[in-house]
């Protein structure tokens, strides 16, 4: 939810600027989870029906190397091409706006169609420990970093925004690939999207911002 939700948020709160930073936090976000998350949801995905079907070892190849990790290829060609200088033509950046909302209505739309309520909520007491992490843990931890390194007050307080992010599309995308518990991930996206909308933002816009001071 960093390049979206978090993303629009520093947009509202710090203009242009804000969402940019958001924006490259995204990035490596995206490569860290396409090249170890995916691959470790796949582990214990093999791990259980290794268990369950008694077949052969876990095969590392066949974790690091699947059409599932096809954009980690995309986007080490895609930095190839920005440290060469190659210029972008404009048809890239036409088809780079379609594809931004074509993405985000791909991302949402199979999260809503397999979530089950009535599962779901059965799941949130075992997820209550997330939102700490999420949204007083790890911000504290951001801001002690982030002054320490920087004295932009934007920068700081989008690198705040970015680390109160709620649990990401792509937690439950990865649960739903490989057949692990889709529920619990469903039930995190839910309680920590709502909260950071009706209490962390709201917050942060009136109080928060106002308090940083490199």
């Amino acid at each position: 939810m960093i390049g979206t939700l978090s993303g629009l948020c520093a947009f509202i709160v710090y203009g242009i600027q804000g969402f940019a930073y958001l924006q490259i936090v995204a990035m490596f976000q995206t490569l860290f989870t396409l090249s170890v998350c995916f691959p470790l949801a796949n582990y214990y995905h093999s791990k259980a029906s290794r268990r369950h079907h008694q077949k052969n070892q876990i095969s590392i190849r066949k974790l690091l190397f699947n059409l599932n990790q096809l954009p980690v290829l995309a986007m080490i060609i895609g930095f190839c091409l920005a440290l060469k200088n190659i210029p972008t033509p404009q048809i890239g950046y036409d088809i780079f706006n379609y594809l931004v909302h074509i993405g985000a209505w791909a991302g949402l739309f199979p999260v809503g169609y397999i979530t089950r309520f009535d599962k779901a909520k059965y799941f949130l007491r075992k997820t209550s420990d997330i939102i700490v992490v999420k949204f007083v843990v790890l911000p504290l931890i951001a801001y002690f970093v982030v002054i320490y390194l920087f004295n932009d007050p934007i920068l700081i307080g989008s690198m705040i925004i970015a680390f109160s992010a709620p649990t990401a599309i792509n937690a439950v995308l990865a649960c739903s690939i490989y057949k692990l518990n889709v529920n619990i991930a469903i039930s995190s996206f839910l309680s920590t999207t709502i909260i950071f909308l009706l209490i962390i933002f709201p917050l942060y816009f009136f109080v928060i911002k106002d308090l940083i001071i490199p």
